[in-house]
């Protein structure tokens, strides 16, 4: 008999946080869970303390080498047997309703993919910090749900449970192309496939914010930056009939989608980075042409102009 969920846990490296993550699974209201944990080559006690729970529906993987942050993710998510599945940070928790209110939701809306929900933001000891709030009411269309998080991802990995069963019927996983933020593209994803998107009114997962944590480390690099434009070109292109049945403009939204990023491969010339400047050139030129740029020249120039008067401009009285 298949398990209901499938709680995917990636870990390395987290000796601090993965006991207070494992016991915030085992502290479920809700108990047809399996815990598949994947430790990817950690070199502190991490597993030392996986292995001191010895609940049967606990099951840990080595990594013999360390896989990279996504393909860890991908392999959890083929080891996962439910009929659902989630992910966990290794360092979040759960409140002890989360996985009953997510099924629960998930089975009164057989149509929807994936349900999610507002997080608890706090810190490394633990301490509320705030409330993060998605902004969407417990139904969205797929094609509202698109529109707003094709602009922004606030869907946050931990707060979620999908139907992994049908995501594996699907094709539909985490993607190896994108190494910071694959979680966004495959919510898009979902999305796409879904009619609609649930959200749970209560806040029912704790994300700890921290300079370590996940993305957060790469947030202003350029990798970080040309996936937050990659991924949803690659979306637009390849799921274009999925798009246009939703009745979206895919040529004109990619063409908005990247004009953006002439700006940002000029800045990484002026930087001497080439190989940036050549992939951020390539991706630019997906829905621009050289023309294009070219007429976006001037602009661009006068803001460099604008910016540069402004780093020399003195200060005035009183040093305001």
């Amino acid at each position: 008999m298949r398990t209901l969920v499938s709680v995917l846990l990636p870990v390395y490296q987290t000796e601090r946080y993965i006991g207070q993550a494992i016991e915030s699974v085992l502290n479920q209201s809700l108990k047809d869970w399996e815990l598949v944990v994947s430790d990817n080559a950690s070199t502190d006690r991490t597993v030392e303390v996986i292995a001191g729970y010895r609940d049967p529906r606990i099951r840990l993987i080595r990594q013999p080498r360390n896989l990279g942050m996504v393909a860890n993710w991908a392999f959890l998510l083929g080891e996962g047997g439910g009929e659902l599945g989630c992910v966990l940070g290794a360092d979040d928790v759960w409140e002890p309703t989360h996985l009953e209110r997510k099924v629960n939701l998930l089975s009164k809306h057989p149509e929807a993919l994936f349900v999610h929900s507002d997080v608890n933001f706090i810190d490394s000891s633990g301490a509320f910090v705030r409330l993060f709030k998605t902004g969407y009411g417990e139904q969205t269309s797929s094609r509202d749900f698109l529109e707003r998080t094709f602009l922004e991802n606030r869907v946050n990995p931990s707060a979620t449970v999908f139907r992994l069963a049908r995501c594996k019927e699907l094709g539909l996983g985490f993607d190896l192309r994108y190494s910071l933020l694959m979680d966004w593209h495959f919510w898009l994803l979902l999305a796409l496939h879904s009619e609609k998107v649930l959200a749970d009114s209560e806040p029912t997962a704790r994300y700890r914010q921290h300079a370590a944590a996940g993305t957060e480390q790469f947030r202003h690099g350029w990798r970080w930056t040309h996936e937050y434009y990659l991924l949803r070109s690659d979306l637009l292109l390849e799921h274009e009939a999925q798009w246009r049945k939703l009745g979206f403009d895919v040529e004109q939204m990619h063409r908005d989608l990247l004009q953006a990023l002439w700006p940002f491969a000029l800045k990484q010339l002026r930087q001497g980075r080439m190989k940036e400047f050549r992939e951020s050139w390539r991706l630019y030129r997906r829905a621009n042409s050289p023309l294009d740029a070219l007429l976006q020249l001037p602009a661009y120039l006068l803001g460099v102009a604008a910016r540069l008067a402004k780093g020399r401009a003195p200060a005035g009285k009183g040093g305001a």
